[in-house]
């Protein structure tokens, strides 16, 4: 997942110590714009950058096996979170934003 961000300095400790994101790489080779990072070694990464045409669309959207504990954390942690919604399908989740205003997506289940 790809999101685009105006300032990488501003935004990373947000994702580092609200979302629990540990830091991959500066800079992944090819792309000298970027800060990545993960919930886990073996996990899917989070990619921050600044150049435009990288991001991902639409709305990036991080998993959880149990919506309500995450959102527990994440109000904890002093993160503004929307309330839990269900889609048309049945599909539990809530909205959140980073310091830029990007929103992100926490889903139950995958």
């Amino acid at each position: 997942m790809n999101i685009l961000v105006r300032d990488l300095d501003l935004v990373s400790p947000w994702y580092t110590s609200k979302l629990g994101l540990r830091k991959l790489a500066d800079q992944p080779v090819g792309h000298s714009e970027t800060e990545a990072y993960s919930f886990k070694d073996d996990g899917n990464e989070v990619v921050l950058t600044t150049k435009r045409g990288f991001e991902t669309y639409p709305t990036p959207m991080l998993f959880t096996n149990r919506i309500g504990k995450m959102k527990e954390v994440l109000t904890a942690r002093g993160v503004e979170i929307g309330p839990i919604e269900r889609d048309g399908s049945g599909v539990l989740y809530f909205e959140m934003q980073d310091p830029e205003g990007n929103v992100i997506e926490v889903v139950e289940g995958r």
